[in-house]
């Protein structure tokens, strides 16, 4: 029997605990749960994993990429010595700059790492799992040109993928006759600066009929933070129609005060990847038992917040008006705004990611005279 391990880098940031990001950890665990319960894909081989934290900084994804490269306790990529932890592969983060960087590393000793999508020439051994965004692009056009939306702002991070997005769709607006009334590039490490900035153009950019928003929920929460403000000072409404794109996730944490400040707005549309329908995934979460979590540290964390109750050792006393947690809460009736049942386009990336190392691992092993576990 074999055991061989992927090295996984999300984000479960410092900051803020997320239940988007919870979700992302279980398809992992449950995708390679499957993969280990099917005899014919890998027979003798139990597949594991170990989970990174880079915390959206540059000297933490280099220093866990570099371990993943080494022996235990030790910085020195390309002497891994440990036969029982041998690694397989790696599924890299879901943002573009933690990939990139990763793969700048990866790509030196050949190892397979998957997510963002990026030249195969430059990264070889990179392979994209995300979906090619650009059919959502000519979709947004159609919607745009059956409305009538004919004055159009674009807005998104000030990073690669924010770039990207405004120069794929910004010519592609003009060949539709499509005026485009701005374009902005938001500074998400500067909420300050990016509120400023929205606020002192909002009379002009305001006559736009549409702002199109590119990113993360940080995006979304300082344009918001900034149109809310601009509203109380000035007691002028916006009423433009939002369009988020599917990049955009909403999760627990400041879902409520993003639903209080979207509310008033003209309209909102939102956009959302394709992800598979994994009936077996929706039961694998309503088995979850924080009071048997079975190793998985963020399981008692994660039903404490979504149900805002405390777990409590077995005969302690709960202190007095504190909401204990029993374990018989109904996942059933979170709203999908702070927990979906179903698996979002991020985690069936994550799902689809670990199945494609598995067959590939598969191939490999159907090679006559190929003994993998000896190189």
């Amino acid at each position: 029997m074999h055991k061989l391990f992927y090295n996984v880098l999300l984000c479960f940031p410092h900051y803020r605990y997320t239940t988007s990001n919870y979700q992302q950890f279980l398809a992992l665990t449950f995708a390679i749960s499957q993969v280990n319960k099917d005899f014919f894909l890998l027979p003798n081989i139990t597949l594991g994993f170990h989970i990174y934290g880079h915390f959206q900084r540059d000297l933490y994804i280099s220093l866990n990429s570099l371990s993943m490269l080494s022996s235990r306790g030790q910085v020195v990529p390309g002497y891994k010595c440990h036969q029982q932890d041998s690694l397989l592969s790696v599924i890299g983060g879901l943002s573009a700059k933690s990939s990139r960087l990763m793969a700048s590393i990866f790509r030196i000793f050949k190892f397979p790492q998957g997510h963002q999508p990026y030249n195969r020439r430059v990264y070889p051994s990179f392979f994209r799992i995300n979906p090619n965004e650009s059919p959502q692009y000519v979709g947004l056009i159609q919607l745009l040109l059956y409305f009538q939306w004919n004055w159009v702002g674009l807005l998104a991070p000030e990073d690669d993928r924010g770039e990207c997005f405004i120069s794929t769709l910004a010519p592609m607006l003009k060949e539709k006759e499509i005026c485009l009334a701005f374009t902005l590039m938001l500074e998400l490490d500067n909420v300050e600066i990016t509120q400023n900035k929205f606020i002192l153009n909002f009379l002009t950019w305001s006559k736009a009929e549409v702002f199109i928003m590119f990113g993360h929920s940080t995006v979304i929460n300082n344009v918001a933070g900034a149109v809310h403000l601009f509203e109380k000072f000035t007691k002028v409404s916006f009423r433009n129609l939002c369009i988020f794109t599917s990049h955009w996730k909403l999760g627990k944490g400041k879902s409520e005060e993003i639903l209080q400040y979207i509310k008033p707005l003209h309209g909102v549309l939102h956009f959302r990847d394709h992800s598979g329908d994994v009936s077996e995934f929706s039961r694998f979460l309503l088995s979850l038992d924080p009071l048997n979590p079975q190793g998985d540290f963020f399981l008692p964390l994660w039903w404490e917040l979504v149900f805002g109750c405390k777990i409590h050792k077995s005969g302690k006393i709960p202190p007095k008006g504190e909401k204990h947690c029993t374990g018989k809460e109904n996942l059933q009736n979170l709203p999908n705004y702070i927990f979906e049942k179903r698996m979002t386009g991020d985690s069936y990336n994550i799902y689809n990611a670990v199945y494609a190392l598995a067959h590939a691992l598969h191939a490999i092993l159907e090679v006559p005279h190929m003994n993998f576990f000896s190189s």
